[in-house]
């Protein structure tokens, strides 16, 4: 298995306050590494070179990590209480699993067992986020929906 690299876009707390025990939680894990925050127009050369993005968020109603994910040709894994969770689960663009430890180690690991697989995921995705997730593809939902209820009245 490849290294895991963690890394969390620039804000304004970026570590959330965590990221001195983050770094002392995986000090002795040489698999890991805890790259910090990255300037936002680093991100998506950064996730190029990942072979999954993993969010194990609980209840994150709209991840943009996992659309800049998906829009970069990442094959994702997500929570079962994702608001993309459908989305991720109907494009087949990675894996919607439970919150635990062994279910989203299981998850990763079916990725990274056949890239094959990985691939026609993470091109899935990104498919997903052309057209559906684009600017226009969302205008188009809009204009369709503001259609349809102008219509009923």
């Amino acid at each position: 298995m490849r290294d895991l690299a963690l890394v969390r876009c620039a804000d304004r707390r970026p570590d959330e306050g965590e990221g001195a025990a983050l770094r002392a939680a995986i000090r002795d894990e040489p698999r890991i590494s805890w790259e910090g925050a990255l300037d936002p127009v680093a991100v998506p050369e950064r996730m190029t070179a990942a072979s999954v993005y993993v969010l194990p968020s609980l209840r994150e109603p709209y991840p943009m990590s996992v659309l800049e994910a998906m829009a970069v040709g990442l094959p994702v894994v997500v929570c079962d209480d994702c608001g993309l969770a459908s989305l991720v689960q109907e494009t087949r663009s990675g894996i919607v699993t439970d919150p635990t430890v062994s279910a989203l180690s299981a998850a990763v690991e079916s990725i990274l067992a056949d890239w094959s697989v990985a691939r026609a995921m993470g091109e899935r995705g990104r498919e997903t986020a052309r057209t559906r997730l684009s600017m226009r593809g969302v205008g188009d939902r809009l204009l369709e929906t503001y259609t349809t209820i102008k219509g009923a009245r």
